[in-house]
Parts: C-alpha cells; structure tokens; sequence
C-alpha cells in the first residue's frame, strides 16, 4: 500500500469484502501480506493529519498449486545405472527447492539404477507437492549355444551354430569373430567360434 507522504496512516482493507482490523503505519510504503486468496480491497484511509483521503486499488490474489509433471528413462542395461528423470513444475511460485528420497536437491536425476524415487518441491510460499516414479530395467541378457553341427570329411564347410538369446532389450544384435552378423552362422570350417 502507498501513501503520498510519510506519516501515521490508519487503513482498513477487505478480503471479499470482510472488513479487516485497522492497521496504523508511519512509512508512505506499507506491505500487507497475503495469507490467504482472495479479493483484497483498501475499504477506509485517514491520513496524518487526520482526513479521510480518497482511494484507489483492488488486488487479487489466487494460490497457485504445484503440478509436477516427471519424465523418465529406464535403465538401458541389466545393472545399469543410466536412467534418469526430468521434473516439469507448473504453477506455485518460484524459486522452488527439490528434495529427492536419494537426499539429492537437484530439480532432476540422473545416473539412476533401478528403484523407486520420490520427490518433493516447496515453493517461495512454502507450499509443497510430492510425486514418484519407478525406474526399471530389463532382465539379465542370456546367450547359449543351443546346437552344433560339426563339419565332417564328406562336408568340410557343413557346420554351423544355432544360438539362443533371451533377456535384455530386443531386438538383438549379434558380432562373432568370424565377423558374421547372422545368429545362427552356416557354412563353418572346423575351428573356434566366439
């Protein structure tokens, strides 16, 4: 609330049009906190010389809550520790502090194994808003040679390999050292294969 000049001003003010206890100030700046929402409304002045003086103002003042929005990666690996989540705040009142069940303060996370976190922000007005989210990971990746057929004389190139996999992310990938990028190789030489 301002005044034209410093001295001691008595007022009155209205939240929704409920008149509110009189206030006395000697500045010309008087700063009214908001507690509550609502519509506030200068309602009566009397200045220092004891007139009552014209006024002008209306505020209106809404609590805005906290809406948390997390976006998140899974753990790419069996024991991994690459998911992550980001935290969206919409609404409240900056600046916001962030308190993670890891005891991390960041806004978000990273370097993440898999587990459940739960996060709370508190804003400038001290309002609060907690939201988790579960990190996951894939099962432990598998590979096994399920069948060999070895070459013989009458077939020197006839072997090959039948390998399974299972777990992980698929679809899969496969690398032997013959080079072959296949996950059954045919056609094998006698010899070791990885």
């Amino acid at each position: 609330v301002h005044f034209s000049e410093s001295g001691n001003w008595e007022f009155v003010y209205s939240i929704d049009g409920n008149p509110q206890p009189q206030i006395s100030t000697f500045g010309n700046f008087y700063e009214l906190n908001a507690t509550v929402s609502g519509d506030y409304e200068l309602v009566s002045a009397i200045a220092p010389n004891g007139c009552p003086v014209d006024l002008s103002g209306l505020a209106m003042v809404t609590e805005t809550e906290i809406d948390l929005s997390l976006n998140f990666e899974n753990v790419s690996c069996f024991n991994g520790n690459d998911g992550s989540i980001n935290l969206n705040v919409i609404g409240g009142n900056a600046p916001f502090n962030f308190q993670w069940s890891t005891g991390a303060s960041t806004q978000n996370l990273t370097n993440l194994t898999q587990g459940n976190y739960t996060v709370t922000v508190t804003d400038n007005n001290g309002c609060t808003q907690t939201d988790s989210e579960s990190i996951t990971q894939p099962t432990q990746l598998n590979a096994a040679v399920i069948n060999i057929n070895h070459v013989n004389c009458a077939n020197p190139t006839g072997g090959n390999i039948q390998l399974f996999a299972n777990g992980g992310t698929p679809s899969y990938q496969f690398q032997w050292n013959t080079g072959s990028v296949v996950q059954n190789p045919t056609n094998l030489s006698g010899g070791n294969y990885t």
